[in-house]
């Protein structure tokens, strides 16, 4: 059992709720390139003539520089703060998603257009909300993530059904700008206002930041060879490459299943509305019960989604059924890696390591949707896919039911004595 101080918590909500608040908006617009691109895909198939492997190859470009870039840019974070890092990203990020509309007929524009939106992802994947939000909460520490990563099904429910929107009305390049234009425009304004982690914001009132050395957690090299690391991050990397398969084709799959398009796109919405109520569940429960439980018990929830997709009939009800099971399995796997590692980790080097296992959940965030669209491309349909993932799904929920007991990091005064 573990249990925060309410009173605690309260005083933290008061005194920090618009750091949560715009880092849900911030996670919101950083998933737009994964959530709206099951909707470009069939667009992009009929204009350019490429098969769905190539057009979901983009995510992998991403995945690829994340994995490389993800852990200097968490040491970054710790360094310099959330908010450096976190302000250019966005307009990097938000530029190059626009430039998209862009590219002609030759594929590898396509890819190097991908290259550089991974150059602004990296920089505002949920490595800098969730640092920024975790260096003002403890005792609420796991519903403040929880609502923060929000932001990511307030993505998954609005971007199928806006993209589809925009697609259909002004084509798939206009539909590119509109959602970065849109994105940029929104949140913005908020990051200059509200976005400084603890250390940034005793620096802008005039105060002393806290020595990061002095901050509880592991050592750099002590966290990378520990072996919660290596399950954490195993866990992370092969949840989120079948999550994330499910997701990005869940659209085409319901499609290929007898579903319309546009029936399809507006059930998926339905994914972000489960998500954000597993994410808030999921955050209530790990402030009071052992994550590696909830961990575990979320991390096996997909295989249900798989076998249901395996007796897909076409129906809204058997497709709603699918879309709330994924939605629930997405709201939990960020919240419960982000959460653990704050445990397992500490803070004082949070950002370089939760920053790795950010890059190889980018990493499975493109292989994850590139071997469905493989199996799709070499088979007609998606079934390998589906019962390949259920094993997969499996590792990860033994992965987190492994890593031990939460660690007791000692003060700076404790470990001096």
């Amino acid at each position: 059992m573990h249990s925060g101080d309410p009173t605690h918590a309260a005083a933290e909500w008061r005194r920090s709720w618009p750091v949560v608040f715009t880092s849900a908006i911030g996670l919101s617009v950083s998933v737009i390139y994964i959530y709206s691109m099951g909707l470009f895909i069939e667009p992009i198939e009929a204009e350019f003539g490429w098969g769905r492997t190539q057009i979901t190859a983009g995510l992998t470009v991403v995945s690829v520089l994340s994995v490389t870039l993800a852990p200097f840019v968490g040491m970054l974070i710790d360094r310099f703060g959330a908010r450096s890092v976190g302000l250019p990203g966005v307009i990097i990020y938000c530029s190059a998603i626009a430039a998209l509309s862009l590219v002609g007929n030759q594929v590898w524009m396509w890819w190097a257009g991908w290259a550089i939106v991974a150059l602004g992802s990296v920089c505002i994947k949920p490595t800098v909300w969730t640092a920024a939000v975790a260096s003002y909460f403890t005792a609420g520490r796991g519903l403040a993530l929880a609502l923060a990563l929000c932001g990511t099904g307030i993505g998954q429910a609005l971007l199928p059904y806006l993209t589809n929107q925009l697609v259909a009305t002004f084509g798939w390049r206009a539909a590119y700008v509109a959602l970065a234009g849109g994105g940029a425009a929104i949140l913005l304004p908020l990051m200059l206002l509200f976005f400084f982690d603890a250390r940034e914001e005793a620096r802008r009132k005039g105060g002393v930041a806290a020595d990061r050395s002095a901050m509880p957690g592991l050592e750099l090299r002590e966290g990378f060879i520990s072996i919660r690391f290596i399950f954490l991050a195993l866990a992370a990397l092969l949840a989120t490459g079948g999550i994330t398969a499910l997701l990005v084709h869940f659209v085409p799959m319901l499609s290929h299943g007898g579903m319309e398009r546009s029936s399809a796109a507006a059930i998926a919405a339905l994914i972000g509305l489960a998500s954000m109520a597993g994410r808030i569940l999921c955050g209530y429960l790990l402030d009071r019960f052992d994550g590696r439980v909830i961990g575990a018990i979320s991390f096996a929830l997909p295989c249900l989604a798989c076998a249901l997709f395996l007796q897909f009939d076409g129906g809204s009800a058997h497709a709603m059924a699918l879309a709330i099971i994924i939605g629930l399995s997405v709201g939990a796997e960020i919240d419960v890696i982000a959460y653990l590692s704050t445990r397992y980790f500490g803070l004082r080097n949070f950002g370089a390591l939760f920053g790795a296992i950010a890059g190889l959940i980018s990493l499975g965030a493109g292989l994850g949707p590139l071997f469905a669209g493989a199996v799709f491309d070499a088979t007609g349909g998606y079934a390998l896919a589906h019962a390949a993932l259920i094993p997969v799904f499996l590792v990860t929920a033994a992965l987190m039911g492994s890593l031990g007991r939460y660690p007791i990091f000692a003060t700076p005064t404790e470990a001096k004595a």
